[in-house]
């Protein structure tokens, strides 16, 4: 998945959190954007592995979306970070329970979303802003939508 929906689910399950009197929304918010900067060990990935050792956010855009030039993802995204990930959040419940929602929120969103596996074959929009290549299956398109459409109904009375 790419970091629109990364972004978009962590911010519909914080603003859920608003209902139930657990966030406000500035947790909302850094929930939303941990959950996209999980991400960065694809970024982080792409610098060890090529060859030029280039730090273009470009680059390693383009590698990961049109060229699929190597595995770009650490073990954060694997059973063993997951089971690390668990650990911490455990451990920070007892400490600072909010803050484990945050991170907990943040983290698993992501790896489910990472894990989402479609059996039929998906069709892609493919295009190209300036120099950026860009591919999004029609289903995350579908998801996107549908998870504005919950915010904007969730954020009805949050912002007003």
């Amino acid at each position: 998945m790419y970091p629109p929906t990364h972004f978009l689910l962590p911010f519909t399950i914080g603003l859920i959190f608003i209902k139930l009197g657990i966030f406000n929304i500035y947790h909302v918010f850094i929930c939303a954007i941990l959950g996209v900067l999980i991400d960065i060990d694809h970024y982080i990935m792409h610098i060890i592995k090529s060859k030029d050792k280039k730090l273009s956010l470009r680059d390693t855009w383009n590698q990961s979306t049109k060229y699929h030039a190597f595995r770009q993802r650490s073990f954060i995204h694997h059973n063993k970070g997951i089971l690390i990930v668990s650990l911490i959040v455990i451990l920070l419940f007892f400490i600072n329970m909010t803050s484990a929602y945050i991170i907990a929120i943040a983290y698993y969103s992501h790896i489910i979303l990472d894990y989402i596996h479609i059996t039929k074959q998906e069709k892609y929009y493919k295009f190209r802003i300036f120099s950026l290549y860009l591919r999004e299956s029609y289903s995350e398109v579908d998801l996107d939508i549908a998870l504005s459409i919950l915010i904007l109904v969730l954020s009805a009375g949050i912002f007003i």
